[in-house]
């Protein structure tokens, strides 16, 4: 594989045909999610690529960090891009302009990741680089990654200036067909719909669809963008209430989305989707079809475990009561079915302490145990250093301590290091311990056969105060706490609101 970063995607494909997994005759590429493990694989714990030069290993670590962020992978995409930034900077200098671009994927990562005020400053490097940048993508990225991160801080009016500004440079560019206008417009899209211009919101997905539908140069940009704007697009005409061109639209996009991922966090994402449109149409039997195709993914593949959040579990087990009233003779099972789901969004730091302390708990060899324990504290030691290194590097050049960044970073390889090892040591001699930090779901009758009576389990699910309840209609207690999906078991039956 070590090759020009354009002949990948065939090389991707001989690798799987040379491996027997498929024929030659077979069309299509492989889920970009093989080859982000095959990317993570080359690049190692340490960013150190074995066999690949310095041009190579820019090129690797680019490709894996895209397509993380692309399959929302955000932390791991932030850790790529920033081992590409350490290498540029030894390569180019700390201050060469071609490094913007990279700065301007950190921001949109650690943006995804809800940290704002670190991205403004992140984004805050990459501007004072772009002032010198000979390419004009890089300006037009930058606008872009920050406006898909204005959005996700709902300030859709800067949002939208952000974009705008994209679609005027696209255009300036004498590209109106190219990918980069495409991608400008959905961002224009993405930031309009939530701003309630919805026909807007419409026009410019559609005319962003129009050129990603054309045959073209970058078909994984291509794939990945179309997916984004389909899911978009089905979006706003579920909020226009146009139901049947809305299910054609997320149908659509949810193909796309597998297409180059495989089953992920995308597409657990417009399984979601479509659960809530199924409640829109009054469709509950649809909708919780699709709701527990999501849940399936959720609970099955990690990353999209990790990335749960409670408010998407909300429609699921909504639908889910509504079916039990409906439906008197399934209620048991349905309220079941909805306790394990509540139990899908664990990702928080204090769900994963305690699920890690359980899983040391459980390790009959002490020294398995003392391996587990230096596992989660030299973890906890990786991301401390990245975040150490993160506050160092955005500084401007003359206030940079060159001695202690690179202290940082070596510091932060062999932290990085040390995890890879203790995990792949965990992993041949406990395999249990992947199993019990998974914490997928424990269903309602295991649980109801540990309490004695007089006993009751409460479990919360605090989410988001719905859209459709204004704040000033709830008690200041609820408002400030937002609401909570609720579940009470016992020996007696199991409860579910």
């Amino acid at each position: 594989l070590e090759t020009f970063p354009t002949n990948l995607p065939l090389l991707e494909v001989a690798v799987e045909i040379l491996e027997g997994k498929r024929s030659i005759d077979q069309p299509g590429a492989p889920p970009l999610s093989a080859a982000i493990r095959r990317a993570e694989t080359m690049v190692g714990a340490s960013g150190n690529l074995i066999g690949v030069q310095d041009i190579g290993a820019r090129a690797s670590l680019y490709r894996l960090g895209q397509l993380q962020n692309w399959a929302a992978h955000y932390p791991e995409s932030e850790a790529s891009f920033r081992r590409l930034l350490e290498l540029e900077e030894r390569l180019l200098g700390k201050d060469d302009p071609a490094s913007a671009n990279t700065w301007s994927w950190l921001g949109l990562d650690v943006g995804d990741q809800r940290r704002f005020d670190e991205a403004d400053q992140i984004f805050a490097r990459a501007e004072a680089l772009l002032k010198n940048a000979l390419r004009g993508d890089d300006h037009i990225r930058y606008l872009n990654h920050r406006a898909l991160v204005e959005r996700l801080r709902s300030d859709y009016p800067k949002a939208i200036a952000y974009a705008e500004d994209a679609v005027r440079l696209s255009q300036q560019a004498g590209s109106p067909d190219s990918t980069r206008m495409a991608w400008s417009l959905l961002t224009l899209s993405l930031a309009q719909r939530p701003a309630g211009r919805l026909d807007d919101a419409q026009a410019s997905a559609e005319r962003a669809l129009a050129i990603l539908n054309k045959p073209g140069t970058q078909p994984e940009f291509r794939l990945w963008w179309a997916g984004e704007g389909y899911a978009q697009l089905g979006s706003i005409l579920r909020e226009k209430k146009e139901f049947a061109a809305a299910r054609a639209a997320y149908d659509k996009g949810l193909e796309r989305r597998r297409l180059l991922l495989g089953d992920s966090v995308r597409v657990a994402e417009s399984y979601l989707l479509l659960g809530r449109l199924g409640r829109a149409e009054g469709n509950l039997a649809a909708a919780v079809a699709d709701y527990r195709k999501a849940a399936a993914i959720q609970v099955a593949d990690r990353p999209t475990r990790e990335r749960a959040r409670a408010d998407w579990m909300t429609g699921y087990l909504d639908t889910l009561i509504d079916l039990g009233r409906a439906q008197p003779a399934e209620q048991a099972a349905l309220g079941a079915e909805a306790f394990a789901a509540a139990q899908i969004p664990r990702g928080g730091e204090t769900a994963r302490a305690i699920t890690n302390m359980t899983a040391r708990l459980d390790v009959a060899d002490p020294a398995v145990r003392t391996a587990a324990r230096e596992y989660q504290e030299a973890s906890r030691e990786r991301d401390r250093l990245r975040q150490a290194l993160a506050v160092e590097s955005f500084r401007e050049s003359e206030g940079r301590n060159a001695g202690h960044e690179e202290a940082l970073k070596r510091d932060l390889r062999a932290a990085e290091e040390k995890v890879a090892s203790l995990e792949a040591r965990l992993q041949a001699e406990l395999p249990r311990y992947a199993q019990l930090t998974a914490a997928k779901p424990v269903p309602a009758a295991d649980l109801a056969a540990l309490l004695r009576p007089g006993e009751v389990l409460v479990l919360f699910l605090p989410t988001a105060v719905p859209p459709h309840k204004p704040k000033r209609e709830l008690a200041p207690a609820l408002a400030r706490y937002a609401m909570a999906e609720l579940a009470l078991l016992s020996e007696e039956g199991l409860y579910v609101s």
